[in-house]
């Protein structure tokens, strides 16, 4: 940048600023007050203004990305094992169902969850074990840390948690694990 063009933006600048320190706030009657002192309020009043514009931003920032992993959490997600598989689902009100299920019947933990960029928190309220004809339900007060990704269009979420229990072919879940999305039957 060449120094005429420099200087001509360093006095504009340095003016707007001196226009501002002085019209910030009326000094009382009985009170001086210099210009270093109107500089150095003003100067105090842009920070803040400038510091409160940037967190309404970051806010804003991280509602749209917290809107966006909810809904791209959405869905039935299933693993395949064997005779076991497991399945994910999320809904778009904020429930979630984890189930495992083999040939003789299934596990199914019930709750809500919150997704992040890179996490789903599942709060497990009820367990439901189907044996045959009989079911049993527990009540539960867990917090599950789910950490997954989606890649963009791929149709599958890879997830990894300690606390998704084994299947009944002992598959670990603690391990990176592809599911699939459900194919939804219109």
């Amino acid at each position: 940048m060449k120094k005429g063009k420099f200087f001509a933006i360093l006095f504009f600048a340095s003016t707007v600023f001196m226009a501002t320190a002085v019209a910030v706030e009326p000094v009382a009657e009985n009170q001086e007050e210099g210009p270093i002192d109107l500089i150095l309020r003003a100067g105090k009043q842009i920070w803040s203004s400038i510091t409160d514009g940037a967190n309404r931003a970051v806010e804003d920032f991280n509602d749209a990305i917290s809107s966006v992993t909810s809904k791209i959490t959405v869905g039935e997600w299933r693993f395949d094992n064997g005779k076991y598989s497991t399945t994910i689902l999320c809904e778009k009100n904020g429930n979630m169902t984890v189930t495992q299920t083999n040939v003789n019947g299934e596990i199914v933990y019930t709750g809500t969850y919150a997704a992040s960029t890179n996490k789903i928190t599942f709060n497990v309220q009820k367990k439901s074990t189907k044996i045959l004809f009989m079911t049993l339900h527990d009540s539960m007060d867990e917090k599950w840390e789910i950490d997954y990704s989606i890649p963009f269009a791929s149709g599958e979420m890879k997830i990894k948690s300690k606390q998704i229990p084994a299947d009944g072919n002992g598959y670990d879940f603690s391990r990176p694990t592809i599911f699939t999305a459900a194919k939804s039957e219109k």
